[in-house]
């Protein structure tokens, strides 16, 4: 039985030291960031300044903690879209003011969250997004 195995351990020890270097340690990964958090899709661009609030019922609903985009004036505020990093909240609402007036969106029920991987499932970090859609004064 021994003859056997060592007519074999060429072969054997040849694979060993093939695939010793294939551990992760090998991988190169991107350098991609996390980008976990929440996205707020305005219905249009705002004419001026404006603020987007996420109210999020942590404790009760009249108790919501809240999240605010504060944009003064200028080129920045000519977007529809608001990133709220590392904001994950499945029940929340949002409000935008413009100098219109306020608006107030609820979001379908639970935000509905994917996870993505910028750099590759092998890779980290694993990003945690979502996108709602929320209305301007009109």
């Amino acid at each position: 039985m021994t003859r056997k195995f060592g007519r074999h351990c060429p072969a054997l020890l040849l694979l060993l030291a093939f695939t010793a270097g294939c551990g992760s340690d090998d991988l190169t990964c991107p350098l991609a960031g996390d980008i976990t958090g929440l996205t707020v899709e305005l219905s249009a661009v705002p004419v001026g300044p404006f603020t987007v609030e996420i109210g999020v019922p942590i404790i009760s609903p009249s108790l919501p903690v809240s999240y605010t985009y504060r944009c003064d004036g200028g080129p920045q505020c000519r977007t529809r879209t608001i990133r709220f990093p590392g904001l994950i909240a499945t029940y929340l609402t949002v409000r935008v003011t413009t100098e219109r007036g306020v608006r107030n969106t609820t979001p379908p029920q639970p935000v509905k969250y994917i996870d993505t991987y910028p750099n590759g499932r092998a890779c980290e970090p694993r990003s945690t997004t979502a996108t709602v859609q929320a209305a301007i004064p009109e």
